[in-house]
């Protein structure tokens, strides 16, 4: 039996990253387009994605020390105050 993936599986792959590459495009050019004025700073950007626009990042928890990402649904402790 051979470990070589089909043709099938190859097809597959290169229409599943085609996709996400397609995806990431996508987010780029949404992050360009946003003003500067409404920018969370680098490092309490998503880690999941790299948004950056406030409106698209949600405070949560019952502490409201987390934030949800409406772009990829990842949620995270942004970086303390230093």
């Amino acid at each position: 039996m051979s470990n070589e993936p089909t043709r099938d599986q190859i097809e597959d792959l290169k229409a599943n990253l085609a996709y996400h590459e397609h995806q990431a495009a996508l987010i780029r050019e949404r992050l360009a387009s946003v003003p500067a004025t409404n920018r969370v700073p680098e490092k309490d950007a998503c880690p999941g994605c790299g948004e950056r626009d406030a409106d698209r990042l949600v405070w949560i928890g019952d502490d409201g020390d987390l934030v949800r990402c409406r772009s990829c649904e990842h949620a995270y402790r942004p970086n303390p105050a230093r």
